[in-house]
């Protein structure tokens, strides 16, 4: 069976545009392809960047605690440390040792605590009032029997006349026996003993 010349060459032109065709249809797919692959790829770079950015802040951002540093120092006050840090550490923030200072009654090597009050002693200071603050007891409360009129001041509702009230009362009339004792002094009542109960105690 002879074929025409002419369905011959439509045959042909036919083959040729499937051929064509299918070739257009793979190369668009494979582009598609490595396309999604790239945006996968950026997009998973860019989180892993996000990511290591996040934990650079993260580490430069060191944890820091304040304690107040008084007595025997040159330099009394609050300082700032990282988290960790040592009475040496308070110690020569606050300007070391004072002229005067008993130098071998304080822990240098303790470890400090956020809000902790670490005084240094004079010469000829007592044992008891050492031992108030060689960081043994470290529950934020204030010896009203040997605190300044300062470290008074960091009880709530005590400002600084009342502190004045509270150590003239016991330079007066001795040592305090109990915390409520307190509502002795003129100007302190029970409603504001009851704000400062739970930050005093005696010794």
């Amino acid at each position: 069976m002879k074929i025409d010349k002419n369905l011959r060459i439509r045959i042909i032109e036919i083959a040729i545009i499937v051929v064509l065709s299918c070739v257009l249809f793979l190369a668009c797919n494979h582009r598609s392809s490595d396309h999604g692959n790239e945006i996968e790829i950026t997009a998973g770079s860019e989180n892993v960047s996000e990511v290591a950015a996040y934990t650079s802040e993260e580490s430069k951002e060191t944890a820091t605690i304040c304690v107040y540093v008084c007595g025997a120092v040159n330099s009394p006050g609050v300082v700032e440390l990282p988290e960790g840090s040592r009475v040496e550490d308070a110690l020569s923030l606050a300007g070391g040792f004072a002229p005067g200072a008993r130098e071998d009654c304080i822990n240098l090597a303790t470890v400090l605590e956020d809000g902790q009050m670490i005084r240094f002693p004079f010469e000829g200071e007592d044992a008891e009032t050492i031992d108030d603050y060689t960081g043994e007891e470290r529950d934020g409360r204030v010896n009203i029997n040997k605190a300044s009129i300062q470290e008074l001041m960091t009880i709530p509702g005590v400002g600084e006349s009342r502190a004045k009230a509270i150590v003239e009362y016991r330079e007066t009339n001795g040592a305090f026996e109990t915390p409520e004792d307190l509502m002795k002094v003129p100007g302190i009542k029970e409603g504001i003993f009851a704000k400062m109960k739970d930050y005093v105690k005696v010794k």
